[in-house]
């Protein structure tokens, strides 16, 4: 496997070894991280879930998660304990329905179902199940669901010795032989179950030394990524594993996960730091700081040209089919607002530079605009576009906005002719000689 996957096959075997064990970390944390393998289409993110199926015998097929029901997620799951169920198709688009459920599968929790004997009498349905989940997103959309996950992002590249080893590996699993493998762990249970605890914490002491220098981290994520490697370091104890680059396996495991740990945290901060700009944002135009066609623009397009990534004036069409609604925000006055509420708040805000990349880099966001016309300019300036569907608020379209401002009278102002206040002025009425 690590013939095939390098670096990520490292995290599967060990998140493999600790899955044989689920029962005994979950008694002790109450929780079990989930697997994420995210990334473009066909780079070996299910060709890796396949061939961690294989190691429970003959492989059953994966779990849609675009096309499944809560009782379903919760019958596969009870099916399976101390093994892996992997689940295809995540999307951060999918209903919130289905993050809660992923979310409450890292806690081991399932669901209540009504019994036959009594009305008022009910069940509760807990899962057992480590969790693999692929596809094409990180799961940044909650960030307590990423918090949840051992993330591994896939772009794999072939080479004529890794095509040799994966068939090596494909053949191997058709055999039925890599089972043996996990029934044979099954004898170091007792092991696991007395030592995990003081390991646990040995190795945990061992990655947050090597993390010291760098910003703080999550003690979940810390945690999530700890578990694997404790069951490693216990199976290491007896087992001779592989070398990787020349270092013991469990040595190999630490170095990645360091890797994992900041680009988690990284991933963590900035959907953070994104979704408190745009609460800032939201509060700022509801106290009319922020302002419909002099600050940002909302319009419905079926195409829009910005700036190619990494140039100053390449551009490309964007076209969206049936049209999309978009937001073209300038930061003149946005990022300053924004930075003198934050700092109301006792926050500390990110520089401008930062920001403005956090914002670039989330999945709204579809590019930079050189010229676009805002209210107060004599000349076109530059804005960056946003998709409205992926902001998870919603607001007018401007021309709506613009329209209902101006067609809005006050009704206190007082009349031309009488001064007396509008709605009390009688001089606009028709006289009854007229009708």
């Amino acid at each position: 496997m690590l013939g095939v996957f390098e670096d990520n096959g490292l995290m599967a075997i060990a998140y493999y070894f600790s899955s044989l064990f689920r029962y005994i970390i979950y008694k002790q944390f109450k929780f079990f991280p989930h697997l994420i393998l995210f990334g473009p289409p066909h780079k070996g993110k299910s060709t890796l879930a396949w061939s961690l199926s294989y190691m429970f015998g003959e492989a059953r097929r994966f779990l849609n998660l675009s096309n499944f029901t809560s009782p379903g997620f919760s019958g596969r799951g009870q099916q399976i304990r101390n093994g892996i169920m992997w689940c295809d198709e995540f999307l951060n688009e999918l209903d919130l329905w289905v993050h809660e459920l992923l979310k409450g599968a890292y806690d081991g929790s399932g669901r209540e179902k009504r019994t036959f004997k009594s009305n008022k009498s009910t069940q509760y349905l807990a899962i057992y199940i480590a969790l693999v989940i692929y596809g094409q997103d990180l799961p940044n959309r909650d960030i307590a669901l990423l918090t949840r996950c051992i993330t591994l992002m896939f772009n794999y590249k072939g080479t004529k010795v890794k095509e040799d080893n994966l068939i090596a590996l494909q053949e191997l699993e058709k055999t039925g032989q890599l089972s043996g493998l996990t029934s044979d762990l099954q004898k170091y249970r007792s092991e696991v179950q007395q030592h995990f605890n003081q390991a646990f914490d040995k190795a945990k002491g061992e990655v947050r030394k090597k993390l010291m220098e760098s910003s703080i981290v999550s003690s979940r994520i810390l945690q999530n990524h700890v578990i694997p490697l404790t069951v490693v370091r216990l199976i290491e104890q007896s087992e001779e594993l592989p070398t990787y680059k020349g270092k013991k396996f469990s040595d190999a495991l630490i170095d990645f996960i360091i890797t994992l740990i900041h680009r988690q945290s990284v991933s963590v901060i900035r959907q953070d730091e994104v979704a408190g700009f745009w609460r800032t944002f939201l509060f700022l135009h509801s106290q009319k700081m922020l302002k419909h066609d002099k600050d940002f623009i909302i319009e419905d397009k079926k195409q829009i040209r910005v700036l190619i990534k990494d140039t100053r004036s390449n551009t490309e069409l964007k076209q969206f089919e049936g049209g999309k609604k978009i937001l073209f925000l300038r930061f003149t006055r946005s990022i300053p607002m924004y930075k003198e509420r934050t700092r109301k708040e006792g926050e500390v805000p990110f520089k401008d530079e930062q920001l403005k990349h956090y914002l670039s880099t989330s999945d709204a966001f579809l590019g930079k605009m050189r010229n676009k016309k805002f209210e107060g300019n004599r000349v076109n300036v530059s804005c960056y576009a946003f998709d409205m569907e992926l902001l998870e608020f919603d607001l007018p379209l401007s021309k709506e906005v613009v329209e209902l401002a101006d067609s809005y009278v006050d009704m206190e102002q007082p009349c031309d002719f009488c001064e007396r206040p509008l709605k009390d002025c009688n001089c606009l009425e028709p006289d009854k000689d007229d009708k």
